[in-house]
């Protein structure tokens, strides 16, 4: 199997989403997409599998310091597959510096705080870090000559797609004891986020209100929306496909579907 082929298999099965709008980037720069979106799926997954928090630590800082040191890999080092991927990687395109730190970042606040951000402010931070950073290190590799005027929206962007997915995995949040909202905002509504508050009138209120929040939130500059790259407007499309089917069933959370269906391909063909 050749490295192309594995890190596509890695995006497909840890990211799907994602990969199915990597679909629309040109042929020569899908491999690359599918290292990042690997790579951003493996960070994920390090704080979802690791048994205590020091670990998904530990693991976390080691991609720090290596992808810090990642020029000086010495050629012919037997490294990780994904580490000398991201090597070719970023042979091949420049990104801001800082922005793998921003991923690496919010994947340790996860850690760092499992029932909840102090505040909104820090709840931003966390889903520029995830979302808005890979959408941005996709964005450098697909569009470069348009991110002095395309960041701003780009970011826009991936806090609702961020958000949707945060709703998504409500219920399986709530099942392993895991908060990733403001905890302010949790007080205003009254949840603890147990199985039992699961059912309340207040979570609807609160699913409601990341909705609505989206709703005032959509993209209302096309032209600047028209401008982005096509994985990217892809992406914006599954947001808000998710974001109605997530309202159809905000009065009943835990029988949301654990899969809302494929994105439609007549929705994915759209341009």
């Amino acid at each position: 199997m050749s490295a192309d082929s594995s890190f596509r298999i890695e995006a497909k099965n840890h990211d799907y989403d994602r990969y199915l709008c990597s679909l629309f980037a040109k042929n020569s720069q899908r491999a690359d997409a599918w290292v990042v979106i690997a790579f951003a799926a493996e960070l994920a997954r390090i704080v979802a599998i690791a048994s205590e928090g020091t670990v998904a630590a530990i693991r976390l800082k080691w991609w720090q310091e290596a992808l810090a040191d990642l020029p000086n890999l010495p050629a012919g080092q037997a490294s990780p597959p994904l580490l000398l991927a991201l090597q070719g990687v970023m042979s091949r395109h420049t990104i801001p510096s800082g922005l793998i730190d921003q991923m690496i970042s919010a994947r340790m606040m996860e850690v760092e705080y499992p029932q909840g951000f102090d505040n909104l402010a820090m709840f931003e931070r966390y889903i520029n870090g995830t979302a808005g950073a890979l959408h941005e290190w996709l964005a450098w590799m697909i569009a470069p000559e348009k991110m002095q005027t395309m960041r701003g929206i780009i970011y826009e962007s991936a806090h609702i797609y961020a958000v949707i997915g945060l709703l998504r995995a409500l219920p399986f949040h709530v099942h392993d004891n895991i908060v990733r909202w403001p905890v302010s905002m949790l007080h205003d509504y009254q949840l603890s986020l147990t199985p039992a508050e699961i059912h309340s009138l207040d979570m609807k209120r609160f699913i409601e209100h990341w909705l609505n929040d989206i709703k005032r939130k959509q993209l209302t500059d096309q032209k600047a929306f028209a401008a982005l790259p096509k994985l990217h407007r892809k992406l914006h499309a599954l947001s808000h496909y998710y974001a109605k089917e997530l309202w159809q069933h905000r009065a009943d959370i835990t029988h949301m579907p654990r899969q809302l269906g494929l994105m439609p391909w007549r929705l994915m063909l759209a341009s």
